[in-house]
């Protein structure tokens, strides 16, 4: 078995509908506080989205310059990380 050790890179931020870098973080651990749509967009637009549940977290890879927000009504909070 192989541990994953992460390291913080910042502070937690509340993510809605307002799009963030994340201090232009490439890898990001996002907890849903309640069921939320997650969008990972770029310049060019949407790159994806995807639904996470209320209480779950998911570590998100992108680009430096990638932002992530979600629906309206909907809140994250986002930590950018690295692995170590």
């Amino acid at each position: 078995m192989v541990d994953i050790i992460l390291q913080l890179k910042g502070q937690e931020v509340v993510a809605n509908t307002t799009a963030t870098t994340l201090s232009n973080a490439s890898l990001v651990r996002v907890y849903a506080v309640a069921n939320s749509v997650v969008t990972v967009a770029n310049t060019s637009g949407t790159i994806g989205t995807f639904t996470i549940p209320g209480g779950f977290v998911e570590i998100v890879s992108k680009d430096p310059t990638d932002t992530i927000a979600c629906a309206p009504n909907d809140s994250l909070l986002c930590t950018p990380l690295a692995y170590r």
